[in-house]
Parts: structure tokens; sequence; C-alpha cells
């Protein structure tokens, strides 16, 4: 949320983007990996919602997404065209297709974070260092200040879940591209500091949890980034794995899957992007996956039953639909 964006609106008007069309052939998978399953094509959905004004799903970016049951819920927004915030949580149940208006919140997290455990929703950080909860028995409806974040204030930060604890780092301090990690412990609502990321710093990276390991990719600090590193979460190590081919990028998606991480959209130096990667940590290699329909960046995607789902971002302009993918 700072002058990449103001780039970022700009190119989208004065650049024409050529696609092209590349064919790899997928490594040999080792004996005993070969019955994974694999993204296909994303068809557009359109959520059911009985919600009527105001509580409008108005096209929104850089939204925060945190899963829970059968549930995605959508949190607050960066509106790149009036670098305003939505101050609002919304509930998308994927066994239903439908949208639903939840509740408002305290703070219109511009930047922010946002994970689930155990029944427990969190959000925050982006305008200030607080971290607000609400739970299940509340049906997420009332927000609670729990903790103060012991970093400094930022926005596009990164965070993922293991065994039952929050990690959250990196991002944009309006100096500094930051690479500190912290470890949140919702029993006793504690921060630990952990290992820096050995790489740049960075805002606006993505993530997701793999057989017991963190993915963190991708950013902007100056530079639009396309390298990988791995998070060893029960030894607190970082390792650099394989770059992630194509452009670097920012404001990108992750997601994994049965042995499969995933990454795909975001902008980079030649703009908006919708191509999808998948990651084989067997083989620390990638290969391309279904492309998305329509390139965007600040979406958020997440993956659910046997399916993956995309929605929001911008491409000129702030959207709000929603796309799914069967995972085959």
């Amino acid at each position: 949320m700072n002058m990449q964006l103001h780039r970022k609106i700009y190119f989208v008007f004065t650049l024409i983007i050529a696609g092209l069309v590349s064919c790899k052939k997928d490594p040999e998978i080792p004996q005993g990996l070969k019955s994974l399953n694999r993204l296909g094509g994303w068809q557009k959905i359109t959520p059911q919602t009985s919600t009527v004004n105001p509580f409008f799903f108005e096209g929104r970016s850089n939204s925060a997404v945190a899963v829970w049951g059968n549930s995605a819920y959508i949190l607050g927004s960066g509106d790149i065209n009036n670098v305003s915030t939505i101050s609002s949580c919304w509930k998308y149940d994927m066994s239903s297709n439908t949208l639903s208006y939840s509740s408002s919140l305290p703070d219109g997290m511009l930047g922010g974070v946002a994970f689930a455990i155990n029944g427990q929703l969190f959000y925050g950080l982006g305008l200030n260092k607080d971290l607000y909860y609400s739970s299940v028995s509340e049906d997420f409806s009332f927000w609670s200040t729990l903790s103060t974040f012991p970093g400094v204030v930022r926005t596009g930060a990164v965070s993922f879940v293991q065994n039952n604890k929050a990690y959250v780092g990196l991002g944009y301090d309006g100096t500094n591209y930051l690479r500190d990690l912290y470890e949140f412990d919702p029993n006793t609502f504690k921060w630990k500091r952990m290992a820096d990321l050995p790489g740049s710093g960075r805002q606006d990276a993505c993530s997701f949890v793999l057989e017991g390991n963190a993915y963190v990719a991708t950013g902007y600090n100056g530079a639009y980034l396309k390298d990988v590193w791995k998070y060893n979460i029960a030894s607190n190590t970082w390792l650099k794995v394989a770059d992630l081919p194509g452009v670097g990028r920012d404001d990108a998606v992750a997601f994994a899957f049965d042995k499969r991480g995933y990454i795909g959209t975001g902008w980079g130096t030649t703009g908006v992007q919708k191509d999808f990667w998948e990651y084989n940590p067997a083989l620390n290699t990638w290969v391309a996956s279904a492309a998305f329909a329509t390139g965007r960046y600040g979406a958020i995607a997440w993956a659910g039953g046997n399916s993956a789902y995309l929605a929001l971002g911008n491409n000129s302009v702030d959207l709000n639909d929603f796309w799914k993918s069967t995972i085959k």
C-alpha cells in the first residue's frame, strides 16, 4: 500500500501484455507419488446471497482470508483506487456456495493478516499493532483486542499456521522492507521472535504450508522477487529452494493441497500476471499449472475439499468475482 501501487495503476493503462504459451514436460514423479492430484481449469462461480444493501459486497483487493471448517472468512481490504479501507468480514460457505455478511471490523485492516486456529479467528496489523479476536461460539460477529504485535507497524506482512500456532512476519514499515518473523500462541496470547528470513526483506509475499514446512515466496523490495524459501517450523531454520519460474512478482496468491504447493497471479515486471505454478517438494521443481482466466493482483485464494478457490483482486479496477478449480 505504498509507491508501487501507484506504479501498478499507471502501467495497467499503458502496457500491452503479450500472452505467451509455454509447454514443459512434467518431471518424472518418484514411485509412490504418482497418484497425486492436479489443479484443473478455473471456472467462474456466482455465490448465492440473501444479504441486501447496505451490505453490498463491493469489489476489493488486498483482503485477508482465513479458513475454518467449510467456510472462508474474507476480512478487510485496501482499496487501490481510493486508498481507503473496507471494514467488514464476510463468510463464504464452500458447501453451499453462499456468501453472507458476518460483521463489521474494529479496524479496516489495510494490508493486514488473518488466520484461524481451533475455532478462533484472528486478524490485525496493517494500520496498527493490534491483534483482534473472535470465536465460532460468537459466530465471529463480536471482536475483542487481544495482544499487541511485538514488531514494528507494517503493511504487506505474510502469515501461516502450523501445529495450532500462527507465524507472522516480513512486510514494509514505510521505510524498511522487513524480514523478521514471530510465532503467536493462541493459548497464551503471547508472541515469540523466530529466525529472520535469510533472504531480502520484502512486502506482499505469499506463503503456503506443505508437509509441516512453510514456503514463503516472491514479494517486492524495490524489485519484484521470485525466490522461494522453505521454513522448517520444528527446527526454526530456513533453506532456499528452487525459484518460482516466470517473472518476479508481488501480491500473488498461494495455497497447498495433497503434497503440492501452488503460486499464481500477482503483479510483476510485465504488469498483471495470470500464470499458475505447481511445486513438488520431493523433486524441488516447479511445473506450469492451469493459468487463471484473467490476470490480477491482490487476490485471495485457498483450498477446501477437493477444490481451490480464488476471488477478488485488482486489474485496473477492484474485483468481486469468485472462481473455482477442481483438484484432480
